[in-house]
């Protein structure tokens, strides 16, 4: 079976969007095998009609090692089967059975279970706002420290300015999605039953700029680590260092090393440190207590 990829449009929390989106593309021969926030993996065949329900999972019901889950093993005794995940937060399942009783009938029973993954998502998005308001305000201190060209090559800082709008786009629609989440849990301690079949978006174009940025900040993060350092800057070779020029070991330490087989390949005023090459015969392992002992 030929397999296809689509961008999901709803959110992963949008259980009733992401429930009547999942029937009309079966509607169009296409059957979930895998989702994503990004993109759900489709496999191929004949149009029918199936109905589609996302259930927050419970620690006990994740499975053990063999994969088996209580859940899925009642829901499938009730003509619903397990088609794929959401994260280790939700299972979807789906049947053809257009008699297959509804997996709940006591909407404040299932508020529960919805109101548990509410308080997860809280806890995720407070996380990330601390952390948005952590990484704003380490990079301002670099800015006001370092200035904003000497942060740019010296520091963290074009890593953190890459990373930042990335977080500041994600907050508005992930506070979005958890207020959409606690109407939702709201709904269904009133007593109110969810609708199954809703207006959903065609295409989320959030999540698609969070990839495009996201893929932005990869490449950046690369050419910091792996491609400036090969781009000049201000890497000079050693006989170009007019102000630090240098110096042998006769010089530093006013004795005859070189005689004895060692030259000096790089020296550092700075750091008092210095790369001894070892070009004369024999084992190099003989001589090491030797040059420690003149060169300390």
């Amino acid at each position: 079976m030929k397999r296809i990829r689509k961008f999901t449009p709803v959110s992963m929390y949008d259980a009733q969007g992401l429930e009547s989106w999942l029937e009309d593309m079966a509607k169009q021969g296409l059957f979930l095998k895998k989702f994503g926030a990004v993109w759900c993996v489709f496999e191929r065949g004949p149009a029918q009609a199936l109905r589609y329900r996302v259930e927050p999972v419970r620690e006990q019901d994740c499975g053990d090692f063999l994969g088996r889950s209580p859940m899925k093993e009642l829901y499938q005794d009730f003509g619903w089967s397990y088609t794929a995940s959401i994260g280790n937060s939700m299972f979807i399942f789906s049947t053809e059975d257009e008699n297959a009783p509804e997996l709940h009938t006591d909407p404040e029973l299932q508020s529960g279970l919805w109101k548990k993954l509410y308080r997860q998502a809280r806890r995720s998005f407070r996380f990330q706002l601390l952390l948005t308001v952590i990484l704003a305000a380490a990079l301002c201190a670099q800015l006001w420290n370092g200035g904003f060209i000497h942060s740019l090559i010296t520091s963290t800082t074009p890593i953190m300015l890459l990373c930042l709008p990335l977080l500041l786009f994600q907050l508005p629609g992930d506070w979005a999605e958890l207020q959409k989440l606690a109407l939702m849990v709201k709904q269904l301690e009133a007593g109110v039953p969810l609708d199954h079949r809703t207006f959903y978006p065609k295409r989320n174009r959030r999540e698609a700029a969070s990839l495009v940025l996201a893929v932005i900040l990869l490449l950046g993060m690369f050419a910091v680590q792996y491609i400036l350092p090969f781009t000049g800057g201000g890497i000079r070779p050693l006989a170009d260092q007019t102000a630090f020029p240098a110096l042998t070991l006769e010089e530093l330490e006013g004795q005859e090393l070189e005689d004895r087989g060692f030259q000096v390949a790089a020296v550092s005023r700075g750091a008092r440190a210095a790369v001894v090459k070892y070009t004369g015969n024999g084992d190099l392992a003989d001589h090491l207590d030797e040059v420690m002992a003149m060169v300390q």
